[in-house]
């Protein structure tokens, strides 16, 4: 079964290198965002005092940023994953690089819940 990939598309196959760019620039935008003025999560009472006054807001623009990264990821896994069926064909590589790329996502969702656990 031959695989049809983007490069055989090149009107979107900017938009398909561009992925892993839109990746990182929103992923680091909201890890960034979310992070900044956070207080000490020991202190219930400043966590709680800096959720009422700005951090509800915070919280809730660095989860869009972040959750617009997890729709650019997948896009780069799925144009990584395609590229390699290609060359590859259904091979061990292309089955570990996927499961990195869902692994690494998992990882990344837990990170970003374990730091906005103690706003929410």
């Amino acid at each position: 079964m031959k695989v049809r990939h983007s490069l055989q598309f090149p009107k979107i196959s900017w938009f398909d290198a561009a992925s892993g760019i839109f990746l990182m620039v929103f992923m680091a935008s909201g890890y960034l965002y979310g992070m900044q003025e956070m207080p000490d999560i020991s202190s219930a009472d400043a966590v709680v005092a800096w959720y009422h006054s700005r951090g509800a807001m915070d919280a809730a623009i660095a989860c869009v940023l972040v959750t617009i990264a997890f729709f650019f990821t997948f896009w780069f896994m799925g144009v990584v994953i395609s590229l390699m069926r290609a060359a590859e064909g259904n091979g061990p590589l292309t089955w570990i690089s996927l499961f990195g790329g869902l692994s690494f996502t998992t990882v990344f969702a837990c990170a970003l819940a374990f730091v906005l656990a103690p706003v929410c």
